[in-house]
């Protein structure tokens, strides 16, 4: 009996109800509005609720017989099929009618997406959930179920675009993820800012800078008009990145965590270990600071509270030397350095050095140090840490965060030199 019927929502002004190439439904009275009332409320609603909702209405002889009346006139333009069903006071679709519209398979798919049991599953059901969604529920219709319904499926709606568009970013599809988050960002543009930002450093960072600028230039007006406000501090600066030229450094779509596609650049530890992930976002905010950098002492300036900070460093020396280390430059010296700069065994870097306390064999009494080093044209760049004994042997995790952390610095310098 349901083989033919079609029922379609989403952009389609006050709904459209076919069934066997017929039309239903052609007239938007009270049998129309019952109809789409239920399909938006899979799960019923009781005599009170409808009533109410519909007609603001209360219980009363009146309002019953109108509603028995509507319910027969419902059947009957459907030839008779039993298309409402009313179980202990809660009225709904029949479940084989709700099942031919275009919400059900919407809210099906996106229900499939949530149980997958692997991410292609998981990224098929939810390009099928995109693909039936058409524009907003019932548009040209406006009271107070179908706002709701239609925001509710929105909202839905955009989700799906953020969980694909995260899909995308883990698989390093950045073409993908953009669109998947420019669409979500075009569909609600009130999302949280951070994902703005995260379209904006995406698109930047992918070489489109023009479509990171107009989104700029689109969100700036949308604050203004709709909100009378401005972009937060943050943003602007990510702008300012982009429109002079300067690099950006983007994070996966919707977390904190580093940008799949730069994280990859970062060879791990052999023996990687839970450690890894903080060291690896840590790793990100160091990048990030450099990047605020207008010469090569802002970079060693910017590179040296977070080195001590995170690996305990009493003292900081950062600079550059010529070939065999000679002609050596410092960028920046903090704490007390136990040893003349023109005195750091450069040539055996990486180097990590633990004391005795007692006998202190290998340097000062109490102190442990550390030196790594990256080629530079026509040099290198050197980064040279002590810390007191007391702190430890230097662990595998702090040995990757300090090289990948010099190479870092290595290249804000570079790029600054040239």
């Amino acid at each position: 009996m349901t083989a033919t019927l079609s029922v379609q929502t989403f952009g389609i002004g006050q709904g459209r109800v076919v069934r066997a190439g017929r039309p239903l439904l052609t007239t938007c009275g009270q049998v129309h509005h019952l109809f789409f009332y239920l399909l938006a409320a899979p799960e019923g609603r009781s005599r009170h609720q409808l009533l109410h909702d519909l007609w603001d209405s209360d219980d009363t002889p009146a309002a019953l017989n109108r509603l028995r009346v509507t319910v027969h006139r419902l059947k009957a333009a459907f030839g008779g099929l039993s298309v409402v069903q009313e179980i202990g006071g809660h009225f709904r679709l029949a479940p084989e009618v709700a099942a031919k519209a275009d919400v059900s398979t919407f809210a099906m798919h996106a229900a499939a997406a949530r149980t997958a049991g692997s991410v292609a599953g998981r990224q098929a059901a939810l390009e099928a959930a995109v693909a039936h969604y058409h524009g907003d529920f019932l548009p040209e219709l406006s009271c107070s179920w179908t706002d709701q319904a239609r925001e509710q499926y929105r909202q839905q709606y955009v989700q799906v675009l953020l969980d694909l568009a995260a899909l995308h970013c883990d698989g390093m599809e950045c073409s993908h993820a953009t669109h998947r988050l420019a669409e979500a960002l075009k569909a609600d543009p009130f999302l949280d800012e951070s994902l703005h930002r995260s379209l904006i450093s995406c698109l930047a960072h992918s070489g489109d800078t023009s479509r990171a600028v107009t989104h700029y230039r689109t969100l700036v007006r949308f604050l203004r008009d709709e909100l009378g406000d401005v972009p937060m501090v943050q943003t602007s600066e990510v702008a300012e990145r982009v429109r002079t030229s300067r690099p950006v450094c983007p994070h996966h779509i919707g977390t904190s965590a580093p940008c799949p596609r730069l994280a990859r650049q970062m060879p791990v530890p052999p023996a990687q270990d839970l450690q890894t992930v903080p060291a690896l976002l840590e790793l990100l905010s160091f990048s990030e600071a450099l990047l605020s950098a207008a010469t090569p002492a802002d970079a060693a300036r910017l590179a040296a509270p977070l080195l001590s900070a995170r690996l305990h460093a009493s003292s900081v020396v950062i600079g550059t030397a010529g070939p065999q280390g000679q002609g050596r430059t410092v960028w920046h010296a903090s704490g007390g350095h136990p040893s003349p700069v023109a005195d750091l065994p450069l040539e055996a870097a990486p180097d990590y050095r633990h004391p005795s306390l007692e006998t202190g064999e290998t340097g000062p009494v109490g102190h442990a140090s550390a030196c790594e080093t990256v080629p530079l044209p026509g040099g290198l760049l050197f980064i040279r840490l002590d810390r007191a004994a007391t702190a430890g042997p230097w662990l595998d995790v702090e040995r990757f965060f300090l090289a990948r952390a010099t190479a870092l610095t290595g290249r804000a310098v570079q790029r600054l030199l040239n």
